[in-house]
């Protein structure tokens, strides 16, 4: 046996060095007493990244770490003066809330080149939440891989021990050091102590701030294979008809093409199981952005960014993977991700079936980019296809990336440009063009975003607000950081929005002061002013439309959120004020309810008020989701909305039993009430789906 000594060294040192363990692997359990542990040294010091940058730590944490040619081995030994000071409310895997519990991140950049890479996490109760980084510092949570991790507790704190196959992270065997960072977050009181980048504006995942560590080669290759077979029965009813129950195959296969590059195989793939979207009531007059959440298109999302154009309420971006299949399976699809050298790739073709007896609709997605340096990339996207299969669209674009965690000394600055075309058989040609700023740090802050979109540009695997616009979005603002790690921010937003046919045009100004704290509370008071002239009037709510004209209007909103490391936590606020030529007053609260690790209660609840002219209409959602978590290896899930605008009620239920590694049962079971064409006075029956699918793992 030989093993590497680790030492920590500042970020531009020279890498880590781990050696290869060549005696028996460890039994992944969270108790440090095998010989492969046994006599390792630990890996240096912990340093506070909050609530004081730099700062010796509250608590000691000590990290060990090896490999086997097959495995990346990583332990973290973290005291805790009591067992009671720990918090972690849930053991489902990838819970969001394992983030706010007490918990350790694990940062790793095989390619080493500041862009790519993954972070896992484990709580102190073992629950695992893993993700992929793209675009350096972009965490994606819906990738999901398999791993093993561990967790013992005792009256002097936790450990953790973590396994992560070398070929599910695409490792490459020339020998290149990785970037590499750990972090330990103390829920209680904020505190996260990091092993590399102590810079409190900057997440873990910030690939740029990780170390490097050297001498992880995988010690064979093998084929790169992994299989995941599956068997589902399903059946259901939808307006009226019922559809006899099935049992069908389906099989999604990844083969590594190479190191670095992986492809992968889908046949008749479902996503019932995929969550449901939340009901939510819009006044808007352009088309909601909706997440995605269907594993395949997840799995490598970050591959397909352009132009940071991937925010939580997009403009405009060229590929939209729920334009694609969603309500219906996929009869196939390929997909090719990773690296080809300095090329960074993502691609894919699908089939899905015809609408109505139709024809198949088949459709390609390609994107490649490459950087220039430690800090530019650019890079081409393309599309082809239409989700009906009728007609031809086609879209090409370019984009450019600069991205800098060292600007102006330890400053974060990004900039982007990008120009995108499309060709419809139906509509023509048509041009957008974009540009963004943003520079979010301690001290001055501030972001500005610019988009100029044709009204001939049809993306049709894409989603566009709106076309024949000119769009510009800008904040300026102040961060202070308090001796305790509490922000205060303080900014200034203004912007405009014009038709290229000047029939519209608006202009708004807001201030906003938002504080919060180490634990993720906050407190966020905000006003605004807006200017917006309206071609034609739009019905907002039911019976209640807003004029035509010139509308000046102000209108104020306070909203407030609790940490979701307490048994209590949620998110309220309150909006009041005018709304066009009228008036809009909306109260929104969300709670969740921990009592225990393996319960959680959520409810919801939404009131919109409009009123314009003599008509006016109160929109109101309310929700309930339950959830049950026996063990790290089963969760299940109930959750009920009602909107009085649809006027349905929406149940969903999903279950998930893990029976052994690589073997997992799920149910997924949707059931939709009387809605407008489905009252009780005709006894038409409700929409309902039944799901319910065996799924293996198998590597190669």
């Amino acid at each position: 046996m030989t093993l590497g000594l680790l030492a920590l060294h500042p970020v531009h040192a020279s890498p880590l060095q781990v050696a290869a363990w060549t005696g028996t692997a460890p039994v992944v359990d969270g108790r440090l007493d095998e010989p492969f542990w046994q006599g390792m040294p630990p890996l240096g010091r912990f340093m506070q990244a909050a609530p004081v940058a730099g700062a010796e730590p509250t608590r000691q944490t000590t990290l060990f770490v090896a490999h086997d040619g097959a495995t990346l081995y990583v332990a973290v030994r973290a005291q805790e003066p009591t067992a009671a000071a720990l918090v972690a409310r849930t053991l489902r895997r990838d819970g969001e809330t394992i983030d706010n519990d007490d918990h350790v991140a694990i940062v790793l950049d095989p390619q080493g080149t500041g862009r790519n890479g993954f972070v896992f996490r484990v709580n102190a109760l073992g629950a695992k939440r893993d993700g992929l980084i793209a675009d350096g510092s972009v965490t994606r949570a819906d990738w999901d891989t398999l791993w093993d991790a561990a967790v013992q507790m005792d009256a002097q704190g936790w450990t953790v021990e973590v396994a992560i196959p070398l070929s599910a992270l695409a490792a490459p065997a020339d020998g290149r050091a990785w970037g590499f960072n750990v972090e330990r977050h103390v829920a209680a009181s904020g505190e996260r102590m990091r092993l590399f980048g102590a810079t409190p504006e900057r997440e873990v995942d910030s690939l740029t701030d990780a170390g490097r560590l050297a001498g992880v080669v995988p010690a064979r290759q093998g084929w790169g294979l992994r299989l995941r077979p599956a068997v589902r029965w399903s059946t259901g009813r939808t307006a009226g008809h019922r559809s006899a129950g099935r049992l069908e195959p389906s099989l999604d296969a990844t083969l590594g093409v190479t190191p670095t590059l992986s492809a992968t195989l889908t046949i008749n793939s479902d996503f019932s199981d995929a969550d449901l979207d939340d009901r939510v009531v819009s006044l808007s007059r352009f088309e909601l952005f909706r997440p995605e959440k269907r594993s395949f298109f997840t799995q490598d999302a970050g591959r397909f960014g352009f132009g940071g154009l991937d925010v939580e309420e997009p403009v405009l971006v060229p590929f939209f993977s729920r334009r694609i299949g969603l309500g219906s399976s996929l009869d196939a699809g390929l997909k090719l991700s990773g690296t080809a050298g300095p090329v960074e790739l993502g691609a894919f073709a699908v089939q899905v079936p015809g609408r109505g007896g139709g024809p198949s609709a088949r459709m390609a997605v390609a994107r490649a980019a490459i950087g220039l340096g430690e800090s530019q990339r650019v890079g081409l996207v393309a599309t082809q296809g239409t989700p009906e299969g009728l007609g031809r669209n086609r879209l090409h674009g370019l984009d450019y990336q600069f991205r800098s965690t060292r600007f102006a000394g330890e400053r974060t600055l990004e900039a982007y440009a990008w120009t995108q075309r499309s060709d419809d058989e139906a509509q023509g040609s048509g041009t957008a063009h974009g540009a963004s700023l943003r520079f979010p740090n301690v001290g001055l802050t501030g972001q500005l975003d610019w988009y100029d979109i044709g009204e001939a540009f049809r993306p049709a695997l894409g989603y566009v607000r709106e076309t024949g616009v000119r769009i510009t979005d800008a904040s300026i603002g102040w961060r202070h950081l308090g001796t305790h790690g509490a922000s205060l921010i303080t900014s200034v937003h203004a912007g405009g929005r014009t038709r290229h046919d000047g029939t519209e045009r608006g202009r708004y100004a807001g201030l906003s002061l938002e504080w919060f704290n180490t634990r993720g509370d906050y407190l966020l008071p905000e006003f605004y002013v807006e200017h917006d002239r309206l071609a034609k009037p739009f019905e907002a709510l039911p019976g209640v439309q807003l004029a035509a004209g010139e509308h000046r209007f102000g209108y104020a909103v306070l909203s407030a959120g609790a940490s979701a490391s307490r048994a209590w936590s949620g998110e309220a606020s309150l909006r009041a004020g005018g709304f066009h030529d009228g008036q809009l007053n909306e109260q929104t609260l969300k709670l969740t309810w921990r009592p225990h690790p393996r319960w959680s209660v959520g409810p919801g609840w939404a009131c919109h008020q409009l009123q314009a002219g003599d008509r006016s209409f109160t929109a109101r959602t309310v929700s309930l989701r339950l959830e049950h978590t026996p063990s790290t290896r089963s969760a299940q899930s109930l959750s009920l909305q009602h909107d009085n605008v649809s006027r349905q009620t929406l149940l969903g239920l999903r279950a998930r039993w893990a029976l052994a590694r690589g073997q997992e049962f799920r149910l997924a079971i949707d059931r939709t009430n009387f809605g407008p064409a489905q009252t009780a006075a005709t006894k038409a029956p409700s929409d309902y789906r039944v799901t319910a699918a065996m799924r293996w793992a198998l590597e190669r």
